[in-house]
């Protein structure tokens, strides 16, 4: 489009403000162009840190990013909060601290200690069993058991708060997915196409002679802005996609 206008400028049918305005737009879309290459090199960088990879040259996506992946399926009847990795320690500590509580209240009977024999004395055999248990009796380890049931108790408490978390954010995440979405399929995907439709026609229609320079710009931005939004909108959709599988448990 530069070249087309400084063509019509040699030639004299456009004055040199026009091409100054081509040339600003020029300037700001190779800006906006130089930026985006900086973003994805960093992003290649913080993926290789990630992944602890020394070299990140010549990686590329190989996925077509306008293909939209569906979420894993969680199985059915399966707890999502029971996949996740704080649900499973959770879950783990009420039980380690049932398990001591067991430990406990068993410290606490008397060891029964059984002995039987046969006892031979000066014409006089006789057999002979006892019954041996440790003193006091009523001492049951009340204190040890009631710790125990303390811990035990609030580590119940604590898995049914961390559940009840893991479910609210398994819902935000459903929903997020829905409306990523439903905007994507609904809103920016219409919008680009009919982005650019107009500018198409208004690229014709300055050709033809039959729209100014100004309103020409204005659809090439237009055009822009909605190719922008939405890859925008497609990474926001693969993001939620992403999100939904972790919040379930499907990918940890």
């Amino acid at each position: 489009m530069i070249e087309y206008h400084e063509a019509r400028f040699r030639e004299g049918k456009i004055a040199e403000v026009d091409l100054l305005r081509v040339r600003l737009q020029g300037q700001q879309i190779k800006a906006a162009a130089a930026n985006a290459r900086l973003d994805s090199e960093k992003a290649l960088l913080d993926l290789a840190k990630e992944m602890n990879a020394p070299d990140a040259e010549g990686w590329q996506l190989t996925d077509d990013l306008e293909t939209l992946e569906e979420p894993w399926q969680l199985p059915a009847g399966v707890d999502a909060s029971s996949l996740r990795l704080e649900g499973k320690m959770a879950k783990q500590s009420v039980l380690q601290a049932q398990a001591q509580t067991r430990l406990e209240k068993a410290n606490g009977r008397p060891d029964l200690i059984f002995t039987g024999g046969y006892k031979r004395d000066v014409q006089i055999d006789s057999s002979i069993a006892g019954l041996q248990f440790d003193l006091p009796l009523f001492n049951r380890n009340q204190g040890a058991v009631a710790a125990a049931k303390a811990e035990a108790d609030a580590a119940d408490a604590e898995y049914q708060a961390t559940r009840s978390r893991l479910l609210a954010e398994l819902a935000l995440a459903r929903k997020e997915y829905d409306l990523r979405r439903d905007q994507y399929l609904k809103v920016f995907r219409p919008l680009r196409q009919e982005a650019v439709e107009i500018s198409d026609i208004s690229r014709a229609a300055y050709q033809a002679g039959g729209l100014d320079l100004v309103r020409l710009l204005d659809a090439e931005r237009a055009r822009i802005e909605a190719q922008l939004s939405y890859v925008h909108a497609l990474e926001s959709y693969h993001l939620s996609v992403a999100d939904l599988n972790y919040a379930e448990g499907m990918d940890q």
